[in-house]
This record gives structure tokens, sequence and C-alpha cells, in this order.
């Protein structure tokens, strides 16, 4: 069932990030297939809700080919039918109290969907949820997702210490990116603009590559807008 679960996953997340042909919707039937035939299966319930949750952003996820960050979508562009239906699989999961990777990535994603009833992203929630997967499934994206949250959490100063102890980080690409993002929160912006820059280098997406180079940007004119000018007379309008 491990393999089956894997390859399902593996469908789902050639179609992430470039949603322009028809792998999402395979990997939603085959999940939706499995639960069919394994309704007593927590794990399949729980790959179904995670893959449901994730297909009902496409239309969010890449706007004018820049990829948006979950906390940053428009929830309006979401597919709440396939959100519903994914928060329904994930409670009959819950309640057989047999938790999986699958069910707690799938929690994960719920947090996000709850954004779009009360305005906000519950990051403390999602600490916890990653706590439990990091001892589940102890991979690099889980460690890195997590220092993420940790940084909403407690601020830039202690996750950004704990994701320089983090091993084989060298070529990880969401590691650079996050990095950046924190060392920006801290205000080295010439810092940041580096690991922007090694993290575009270690990009192949055409969509997430736009959104570094637009956060790399955006650090950039902050830095040119705080630099001493010889025009002093006049303030600026």
């Amino acid at each position: 069932m491990d393999a089956i679960y894997e390859a399902i996953y593996a469908v789902h997340a050639l179609d992430w990030i470039d949603p322009s042909d028809d792998l999402g919707h395979e990997a939603m039937f085959l999940a939706d297939m499995l639960v069919r035939l394994r309704p007593d299966d927590p794990e399949a319930r729980g790959l179904a809700a995670l893959i449901a949750m994730t297909q009902a952003r496409r239309d969010a996820r890449v706007v004018e080919g820049c990829l948006v960050p979950v906390p940053e979508q428009d929830t309006k562009l979401w597919d709440h039918a396939l959100n519903r239906y994914a928060l329904r699989h994930l409670s009959i999961a819950q309640a057989q109290r047999r938790p999986g990777r699958f069910q707690i990535e799938a929690a994960i994603q719920a947090v996000h969907v709850h954004r779009h009833e009360t305005g906000r992203t519950d990051w403390q929630s999602l600490l916890a949820l990653y706590d439990g997967l990091w001892a589940l499934c102890p991979t690099p994206g889980v460690a890195v997702a997590r220092v993420s949250v940790l940084s909403h959490v407690e601020g830039p100063e202690v996750p950004l210490e704990v994701l320089n102890r983090i091993k084989g980080l060298e070529v990880f690409q969401p590691a650079h990116a996050l990095r950046a993002d924190i060392l920006a929160r801290k205000g080295q912006e010439h810092d940041a603009c580096q690991s922007y820059q090694k993290a575009i280098s270690l990009t192949v997406e055409p969509a997430l590559r736009r959104y570094l180079e637009k956060q790399r940007s955006q650090i950039s004119r902050n830095t040119a807008d705080k630099s001493p000018s010889i025009y002093t007379a006049e303030p600026k309008p």
C-alpha cells in the first residue's frame, strides 16, 4: 500500500507547480478510487483529502505566470466544493485514530483552508502538525517547512539558527528561499539577496522562479531606497 500511496502522490506532485495538464485530475481520480476500494483505510482518505485541497487551489496558485504562496492566495479563487470533499474524508480518517503521514499532511492543508473562514493562518496549529509530521517523516522538506512555520510563530532569530544547523541543504532550493525570507525580515537585505540568487539558480519551474525574482527585486528596491542620496536638499514627495 505504501508504494501505491507514493505512486498516486507522485502523479499529484508533478501537477503542483504547472497545473496545465490532466495529471492533477488523474491523481484525484486515483485517490478517490482508492478510497472506494478501501473505505476503512484512513491513509487512503488522508491522501484523497490532501490531493483534493491542493487541487482546489489550482486557479489561485499561479497568477500572471508567478507563483502565489498559500498564505497569500485569494481564497475566493479556491474550489470550496473540493475543500468540503477533502474535509469530510479527513474527518472520517481522523475518527479512526490511526494517524499517518498523509493524514497529517492533509491536516496541515486543512489549517490553510480554514483561513477562508477566519481570515488568518493558525501558525501555532501548523507548528504542532509539522512536529508530528517530522516524527513520522523526517525529510529535508519537512524540516524546512517546519522552520518556515516556526519563523511565523517566534520571529526570525531562532528559526534562522535552527535552519543553519540542518545538514545537507546546500543544494536544496527551499532552504535557500526560506533563508532569504528570514534574512529579509531581519533587515539583512544584502545577505537576503544573495540567498535569493542561490535559490533562483537552483530553480527550474518558471512560476517559482518568477516569484523568487520578484522577492529579490523587492528587497533590492528597498535597499536602494535606504541608500543615502546626494540630492538631500528636498524631501521626497
